[in-house]
């Protein structure tokens, strides 16, 4: 049995050894009694510091010592070398970073983009996990206008279709449904089904995702922004507005995606552009000239009109 005690006296936990191969999964066992995570905590061994990857194999019956440590203050230096770790999915100078340990929501300015952002935005699953581990806010949302204001981890993945690191963000908890731009209102979904990321909209639909979310435009062709990113940004979901999942599939002729938001009971019939505006899915797909999704979706329309479910084929045999 291995017993691990505070430096106070107090016993954390008495844990089976034969449990707990080695210090890291000691740690992460350690972390729901203390509330703290892996990089905040030391284990001592007759006053030597224990290593993550240590075994414990010749410790099976020995009394450790557990040291929580506060967050420490970051000089410039450090934040930009988080920074740099984090913007190049570097994994291994992240993690001795995190180990300090420093905050892992630090950023060069306030508004900024956070470390776990800007991993998200590479597509780096190693070091979006480190920073999830390490608890970073996993729905922070980007507010600096240098960057894409608005945007959040999650929103910022399914840009990209980083299928793994939305998997990362989703089983962590990030908000599913979190409106993830600052021109318009769109959700993870929407942005996923624009750029035809089928199986990162598969993933977001089964953690609950809004399948008929409406994104007004909210006056964004009037809209006047100064910075060339955000331009750049608003350009590329200027088709988003007034728009749903299946009109911003349907738009760009993404089949096998309309297929999972039908098999998903997307709205085949909801209308885009408010009460006034007839603009369907349907009629999105026939004026950009897709044939093959304008036939799909009036088979949808015509069995949802008989009160029958849509048939569709599994996409990831498309």
């Amino acid at each position: 049995m291995l017993h691990v005690f505070g430096v106070n006296g107090q016993e954390w936990a008495a844990v089976p050894a034969e449990e707990v191969s080695h210090v890291l999964a000691l740690k992460r066992r350690l972390q729901g009694a203390c509330g703290l995570t892996r990089f905040r905590q030391r284990l001592l061994l007759d006053g030597t510091v224990l290593k993550d990857f240590d075994l414990l194999t010749s410790t099976r019956h020995a009394n450790l010592q557990l040291v929580l440590l506060p967050v420490g203050s970051p000089t410039p230096k450090e934040v930009r070398a988080v920074t740099a770790a984090a913007t190049n999915g570097l994994a291994r100078p992240l993690e001795k970073m995190l180990h300090q340990p420093v905050d892992p929501d630090l950023c060069l300015t306030g508004s900024g983009p956070t470390p776990l952002y800007l991993a998200c935005r590479r597509g780096s699953a190693s070091a979006v996990e480190l920073l999830l581990e390490a608890g970073a806010d996993r729905d922070k949302v980007c507010t600096d206008r240098k960057w894409e204001a608005g945007q959040t981890p999650l929103g910022i993945a399914c840009w990209g279709g980083y299928e793994e690191v939305v998997r990362l963000l989703l089983r962590a908890g990030a908000e599913v449904d979190k409106i993830c731009t600052a021109t318009i209102p769109a959700t993870p979904l929407v942005v996923a089904c624009y750029h035809g990321h089928t199986e990162v909209a598969r993933l977001l639909l089964e953690a609950g995702a809004d399948q008929n979310h409406f994104c007004p435009d909210n006056g964004l062709r009037q809209r006047r922004v100064h910075c060339r990113r955000q331009i750049h940004m608003m350009r590329r979901t200027d088709k988003l507005s007034d728009s749903t999942p299946l009109a911003a599939a349907s738009c760009n002729g993404h089949l096998p995606v309309v297929r999972v938001l039908l098999a998903f009971r997307a709205d085949a019939n909801q209308c885009c552009g408010g009460a006034d505006c007839r603009k369907t899915p349907m009629s999105i797909a026939q004026s950009a000239g897709h044939g093959d999704v304008a036939e799909l979706l009036k088979m949808a329309t015509d069995v949802e009109l008989q009160g029958q479910r849509v048939p569709t084929a599994d996409s990831r045999h498309l």
